[in-house]
């Protein structure tokens, strides 16, 4: 559409035509179909992007042609695009005129903008390698070492972190298989320079930190190169986190890391790593884990701003994941035996008595919810000024994916191997039981406010948007919204990293349709990126906690409609326990 509608563009192709320049869109590129794009350093993900960088290498190769990308301000996919299409002109000593564009209709910087890389251009022609110069560059693509089963005896895979809980659980599932495994440091001032330093500015926060943890690994305990792998992930092919892995292999190489591997937990890259793999009892073991984890979690943040002595439930949370850590390999029994042991630690932890604080809700982009470093540890600064948060679930995030995977093939008629049907449907049904057996546990909890799963969340969701729509956390995040606000749930923090398209439109573009049921609600949306200002977003969360403790007083003088509370048995439970 940039290229068509001169709406969009600002009727951008008139600049060039004026200076001499004739302009031919990408697409009217002779020859397209027949370029080779085995060699890219990304993943091609429509045909759009394959349009692209097919025109990228014609023109590379060809001493008449310069390459100009309009792209869209504050778009995540651009930015892969983007540079991408660098890397290939550069091969051949040219560069990429990019023109990020908005509503703004000043026109005056984009006439001196492409005057300058016209003018440019014309002085470099001439001693400009031509075609035969570019075709012995182009095509290297990357060199990505393989990790195979000889190094999976040798090297210790860095993890880096979602939440710091799922880390060391994914690591110790990890290690019960036979790997060497680290967990990585949370990200500090110096890991985010570093992921900022060796990817493009445009990337998706949540890739910087996690190759920021890890360079900052290699530049403060020097590891040997070829003793360790990074293990990244690599889902969602609808938005950047599907290039995760070669965003990573790129800076790594960049850095001066070429003989690093790289393993992923997705299936495209996994003939890269066959020393790497996440086998069904693996599988099995994270899933029922993580059901416990995020009830752990649960037990943390609502004791955390209650207890009366400081450090109490950061103690019980550890000695229960710890347990958990050690108990991943031992079956299922002993997985769930560990949240039975840490809900009755958490019921003998003495309260203060303090009256139930207002709410907030913290959701959105799985990796910026959940990871303090990337968040500017919000969780913290809301229990500090007087809430209490109730954390989004990553087995509902994990569980989606199964629920989206089976709509595709029942309602939208997608065929799907034999194989791929029955793994999606046994692993909806296994994630459901492991969280009903979770919350029949966390019944036993004197403060335990129920939880719902991935299905019931779409339910709560589904009069306005469908099942299949998966970019990024897709209806998860309408569907909690609508659930918790149902329920007594007043205040909502929706973060997300800055330029992330799929979570502005089922994220902040969503919360006219919440408003329109729940019009009391306050529902702030925050974008996080290295460069994020502290005092702007400190400003904006103390009128949500304004705004919260208002809807709290008034809630107080109308009939409750919290989250109910389920009956059972409370022996034992200590008077302070309940408030």
């Amino acid at each position: 559409s940039y290229q068509t509608d001169p709406l969009i563009n600002h009727f951008i192709g008139k600049y060039f035509v004026r200076l001499g320049v004739p302009v031919i869109p990408a697409d009217a590129l002779p020859g397209l179909e027949d370029v080779n794009l085995s060699d890219l350093q990304v993943r091609v993900r429509s045909n759009s992007q394959a349009v692209l960088y097919a025109a990228a290498k014609v023109v590379a190769n060809s001493p008449h042609l310069e390459l100009g990308h309009i792209a869209s301000f504050g778009c995540g996919h651009d930015a892969v695009v983007c540079d991408e299409l660098e890397r290939i002109a550069g091969q051949a000593g040219k560069q990429v005129l990019v023109l990020k564009l908005d509503e703004s209709d000043v026109r005056g910087p984009l006439r001196i903008r492409i005057a300058s890389f016209v003018e440019t251009v014309r002085q470099e022609r001439q001693p400009r390698r031509g075609a035969n110069g570019a075709n012995g560059a182009n095509g290297a693509g990357f060199r990505w070492p393989a990790f195979s089963k000889e190094d999976a005896r040798k090297r210790t895979i860095y993890i880096p972190n979602l939440s710091v809980g799922f880390s060391r659980m994914i690591g110790a599932v990890f290690e019960n298989s036979g790997l060497h495994v680290r967990v990585m440091p949370l990200a500090d001032d110096r890991a985010i320079d570093l992921g900022k330093l060796y990817l493009h500015n445009d990337i998706c926060f949540p890739a910087q930190i996690n190759v920021g943890e890890f360079l900052r690994v290699m530049e403060t305990e020097h590891p040997d190169p070829d003793s360790i792998a990074l293990g990244m992930h690599q889902n969602c092919t609808t938005c950047r986190a599907g290039q995760y892995a070669m965003l990573a292999r790129k800076a790594l190489d960049q850095a001066g890391c070429e003989n690093v591997p790289i393993v992923t937990t997705g299936s495209e890259l996994r003939e890269l790593h066959p020393g790497f793999n996440v086998d069904a009892r693996m599988q099995v073991q994270v899933l029922h884990s993580m059901a416990v984890l995020d009830a752990l979690e649960d037990l943390r943040r609502s004791t955390r701003p209650y207890e009366l002595h400081t450090g109490d439930a950061e103690a019980a949370y550890e000695q229960a994941l710890q347990a958990l850590c050690a108990n991943v390999g031992r079956g299922r029994s002993a997985i769930f035996g560990v949240l039975e042991d840490a809900v009755r630690a958490f019921n003998r932890i003495e309260l203060t008595g303090e009256a139930q604080r207002p709410t907030a809700l913290v959701l959105g982009e799985i990796l910026v919810a959940v990871h303090p470093s990337s968040n500017y540890e919000l969780e913290a600064y809301l229990e500090k000024h007087g809430l209490e948060v109730i954390g989004t679930r990553l087995s509902d995030f994990f569980h989606g994916g199964f629920v989206i995977s089976r709509a595709e093939a029942q309602h939208w008629f997608e065929k799907k191997p034999l194989l791929r049907s029955l793994v999606d449907k046994t692993c909806d049904a296994l994630f459901v039981h492991a969280l009903n057996t979770a919350e029949d546990i966390m019944a036993g909890y004197a403060r335990h406010r129920p939880r719902v799963n991935a299905r019931e969340i779409y339910a709560t969701a589904s009069p306005w948007i469908d099942k299949i729509h998966s970019a990024g956390e897709g209806w998860l995040i309408l569907g909690e919204i609508m659930h918790a606000a149902g329920h007594g749930v007043n205040s909502f923090v929706v973060v997300q990293p800055f330029g992330c398209m799929p979570n502005h439109v089922f994220g902040r573009g969503l919360t006219r349709v919440v408003k329109e049921v729940h019009p009391h609600v306050h529902v702030l949306c925050l974008d996080f990126d290295p460069d994020t200002s502290m005092g702007n977003i400190e400003n904006r969360l103390q009128m949500l906690i304004m705004n919260a403790r208002e809807l709290e007083r008034l809630s107080a003088t109308a009939p409750s409609a919290r989250y109910p509370q389920r009956s059972s048995p409370r022996a034992g439970v200590p008077p302070h326990a309940l408030s």
